[in-house]
């Protein structure tokens, strides 16, 4: 019985690794499409991945793993949540990933002191921008990545230091419409990348081009990482102001 339970022991942990080995990222736990139940293997693969990407922090028990699964199986539907497992730490789920983080010692809780998650969050993009027919433009043609991005419709001597990047989750509701849609109702952005299939547990870090002042707020481009193009608002094509964007290396 020793034996056997050594041997079937060995055998979970190496299909877990198999489960974890097969996905494109280490730091999202990815989930099987329709899923049902959150099987034995899933489980394990479940502890390992935590303790991995927590650097041994969050071991994962047993009842823990077990309030985990039922999450899943009372609501199946529910695409999004979030789930304390103890020690402030907690499971998000959206969509087909899971992350986790642990939340800080402050007294409202909200923000997380270690986050892992699927892509570098930090926005490596910057803005580098100049007037249509200045003799002095702001950037070198060896910048990487260089998207230039022409705007009208703004307000008479818009002031381009208003411009920024910002991720999707702080943009609030800002809506948008892509040239292929002009003419037509806005949509807000995170709409808008759900229309270009960008997965859900990626939609909060997409980049957005913002445009703020006293009098209007905007999304004037949203960057689609498939494809590593900036797509621009139709509401405000125009000549009036040239922007380029470029990564930083």
């Amino acid at each position: 019985m020793e034996k056997q339970s050594k041997e079937l022991s060995q055998d979970l942990t190496q299909r877990a690794e198999e489960y974890l080995s097969s996905m494109s990222t280490d730091s999202v736990l990815l989930l099987p499409d329709n899923l049902v139940t959150f099987n034995i293997v899933q489980q394990e693969a479940m502890h390992h991945w935590a303790a991995r990407v927590t650097d041994q922090k969050l071991l994962l028990s047993y009842s823990q793993i077990q309030r985990i699964k039922n999450q899943f199986e009372l609501f199946p539907r529910r695409l999004q949540w979030t789930l304390d497992v103890g020690d402030r730490w907690v499971i998000r789920r959206s969509g087909k990933a899971l992350t986790v983080f642990q939340l800080s010692n402050e007294k409202d809780g909200e923000q997380p002191t270690h986050s892992c998650s699927d892509k570098d969050t930090s926005i490596s993009w910057k803005i580098l921008s100049f007037k249509p027919n200045s003799s002095n433009k702001s950037y070198r043609s060896e910048e990487s990545c260089v998207h230039e991005l022409h705007f009208g419709n703004l307000p008479l001597f818009a002031d381009i230091s208003l411009m920024t990047i910002k991720h999707m989750k702080d943009v609030g509701n800002l809506t948008f419409i892509p040239p292929w849609r002009r003419g037509r109702s806005a949509a807000k952005v995170r709409e808008f990348l759900r229309g270009q299939k960008v997965p859900l547990h990626e939609r909060d870090e997409s980049l957005v081009l913002c445009y703020s002042d006293s009098s209007l707020e905007c999304a004037l481009a949203v960057y689609l990482t498939d494809t590593n193009r900036w797509v621009s608002n139709s509401d405000y094509e125009g000549c009036d102001i040239i922007v380029v964007l470029c990564k930083e290396s």
